[in-house]
C-alpha cells in the first residue's frame, strides 16, 4: 500500500524530516517556482541525501533555450515539458536512472496546462506517474483555487468530478506555507513506496557506480579543485586531497542505493564447475 503525506522542509533539516529507515523508496513533489534558481540548493542539500526514486516539480519555468545539461541531475533521467516564458508554467520529472519506464505523455495540453507522464515497469511498482501544472488565470488578484477544506458547493462539485474519474484526494491540508524561510514557500509532498512483503527479500547498500566514470572529466575536475597549501603540514594536505577526491566523485559518480535479492547473498556465481569447464 502506498501512502502520501505532506510536510515542510527547512533548508537545514531536510534529511531529518523523515526517518530514512521507514521508506523503501519514495516520490517527492513540490512547486519549484523556477527550477534554475533553486536546482543547486535542492540537489546538494536534499536530493543527494535522500536519493528518491522520483522527483516531480511543477512551475519549473524552463524554456526551450535552457539545455538539458543545465538542469540534469547525476544519477537521474529527466522528462520535461517547457513553458514559453520564465514567469510561470512548465513541469519536470526526474527518474532514478536504473528504473524501467516508458514516457506516455510530454506536452502542453492547453494554453496554460503542462503535463508529463510515465509508465513505471518495476516489480515493486507498476503504474503511471504524472506531474501537471495549471497556471492561474487571475495574476492580478491572486490564485482563485478551490478550498477543499470548506464544506461548500464548489468543494463538493470538485470531489464529485474527481471521484467520477476514479481519483482520490490524498492531500488534506494546505501545501502553501510561508511561516519560515524555505527553499520554496510550498510544502513538499512525499509518496512512500513501501511494500512490506519485499522488504526482507532484498539487501540494500549505498555505493558508487565507477563503471561509467569519464576519466578525462574526473582529471579535469581534480585540476579545477586544486587546493593551495604549500605552507600546510603533510596531514592537512592529505586530508584536503582526500576531501577533494570525494567532492569530485560526488559529481562524476554520486552515491546511490543498490539492491540485490537476499537469495543471492553469499552465493558465488563463479563455481568450481565453471572453473573446470
Amino acid at each position: 500500500m502506498h501512502t502520501i503525506q505532506s510536510y515542510n522542509l527547512k533548508i537545514n533539516d531536510e534529511h531529518d524530516a523523515l526517518d530514512q529507515n521507514e521508506v523503501m523508496d519514495e516520490m517527492l513533489y513540490t512547486n519549484a517556482q523556477s527550477w534554475i534558481a533553486r536546482k543547486d540548493e535542492i540537489l546538494h542539500q536534499f536530493i543527494k541525501k535522500r536519493n528518491p526514486a522520483f522527483l516531480a516539480l511543477s512551475e519549473s519555468r524552463l524554456t526551450e533555450d535552457i539545455s538539458n545539461c543545465e538542469v540534469n541531475m547525476p544519477g537521474y533521467d529527466m522528462v520535461r515539458c517547457d513553458s514559453e516564458n520564465r514567469h510561470t508554467g512548465g513541469v519536470i520529472l526526474y527518474i532514478r536512472e536504473e528504473l524501467r519506464y516508458d514516457i506516455t505523455l510530454q506536452k502542453k495540453v492547453n494554453s496554460n496546462c503542462w503535463c508529463v507522464a510515465i509508465e513505471v515497469k518495476e516489480k515493486w511498482y507498476k503504474g503511471s506517474i504524472a506531474v501537471m501544472y495549471h497556471s492561474p488565470s487571475a495574476p492580478d488578484m491572486g490564485d482563485f483555487n478551490i478550498n477543499i477544506l470548506e464544506d461548500s458547493f464548489y468543494t463538493k462539485k470538485i470531489h464529485t468530478i474527481m471521484l467520477g474519474l476514479g481519483m482520490k484526494q490524498y492531500v488534506d491540508k494546505p501545501t502553501r506555507v510561508c511561516e519560515e524561510p524555505k527553499i520554496t514557500d510550498h510544502a513538499w509532498l512525499q509518496i512512500k513506496l513501501k511494500i512490506k512483503d519485499l522488504e526482507d527479500r532484498y539487501k540494500e547498500w549505498w555505493g558508487r557506480n565507477y563503471s561509467k566514470i569519464n576519466v578525462d572529466n574526473f582529471v579535469l575536475l581534480m585540476e579545477e579543485n586544486k587546493i593551495p597549501g604549500q605552507e600546510l603540514c603533510v596531514n592537512v594536505k592529505a586530508n584536503n586531497f582526500v576531501n577533494s577526491i570525494v567532492n569530485v566523485l560526488d559529481i562524476v559518480a554520486p552515491k546511490k542505493k543498490f539492491r540485490i535479492p537476499k537469495v543471492w547473498e553469499g552465493k558465488k556465481w563463479y563455481t568450481d564447475e565453471i572453473r573446470e569447464a
